[in-house]
């Protein structure tokens, strides 16, 4: 895979700066292209405007005012988001160009567009037309993860999730180390395919696999394959030993000073039920490492 064309879901928050930061790192290092997407919010009127009694003036109805403020509170909150994002890009020496419809992508250029409806739509319509997609994310209990999900599910593309935390970032680019998490199954197996731009830049790649005695999860022929696309890797071969296998890979991935884990993604994803496998969902949610992520 040639990373031409990159998409950036941005939430707003202080905390996803951090997460763009390894956006603008990562299309500069490939001379990529990056289109930030803003999900704005859909329900940002207040309270205290849905519930009054006292709209009915002038012809207008509640319905009408709600409306009105809740454009109103979009737009400021698009602002807000535009600024934060011109803030960072600032410090990269970028700037950011509003996107159009009729936009032409071109190398190295930064783009903002906001999406204020139909999140799941437009954003599967939108992931679409990138390489390679990332995303913040952290762990507390009510993160949104449906653009997450969104992305891995339907785009048909990559996914780095990274956590918003300080010094998780990928601020200097590509990886120099990075774990993969190998157990033989098709979503592993293309997530290594599509990580292999990371992984020829890595110094240092190592594959964990947790296994039991019997079975075969063609280790050796995946550190061949490595191999012929120029990759040189070590492997480390994990019993559970009583841990959850996601748990196992963890400590591994830590213990290793991994910057990024490569690793297939399962689940199943209908727009109206996206859900984790238990390993995929235990590591996405408790990792502190980030995440290059495929469905297979």
């Amino acid at each position: 895979m040639s990373v031409k064309s990159m998409m950036f879901i941005f939430s707003g928050a202080s905390p996803n700066s951090n997460a763009l930061e390894a956006a603008l790192s990562l299309s500069a290092s490939w001379a990529a292209s990056l289109r930030i997407v803003y999900l704005a919010d859909q329900t940002l009127a207040p309270a205290a405007y849905a519930h009054s009694d006292n709209f009915a003036t002038a012809g207008i109805t509640q319905a009408q005012m709600v409306s009105s403020q809740n454009s109103e509170l979009q737009r400021d909150a698009v602002e807000a988001a535009a600024h934060a994002v011109r803030e960072v890009t600032a410090r990269h020496g970028v700037s950011v160009a509003e996107v159009t419809e009729t936009s032409d992508l071109v190398p190295e250029s930064v783009t903002f567009q906001s999406v204020p409806d139909d999140h799941k739509t437009r954003l599967i319509r939108e992931s679409r037309t990138v390489d390679l997609i990332l995303t913040g994310y952290d762990h507390l209990a009510n993160d949104d993860m449906n653009p997450l999900l969104t992305a891995l599910f339907h785009s048909g593309r990559p996914v780095i999730s990274i956590p918003r935390m300080a010094g998780r970032a990928l601020a200097k680019g590509a990886p120099a180390s990075i774990a993969i998490a190998w157990d033989g199954g098709l979503s592993a197996s293309r997530a290594v395919r599509e990580a292999l731009p990371l992984l020829r830049q890595a110094k240092q790649v190592r594959v964990i696999t947790v296994r039991s005695r019997g079975d075969d999860t063609g280790d050796q022929q995946i550190l061949a394959y490595l191999r012929l696309h120029g990759v040189t890797a070590e492997l480390d071969l994990l019993k559970p030993d009583g841990h959850s296998v996601g748990a196992a890979l963890l400590e591994q991935t830590s213990a290793f000073g991994a910057d990024l884990l490569v690793m297939g993604a399962y689940g199943h994803g209908h727009l109206a039920e996206m859900v984790l496998g238990g390993v995929t969902n235990h590591i996405v949610k408790h990792s502190q490492v980030p995440l290059f992520l495929v469905h297979g």
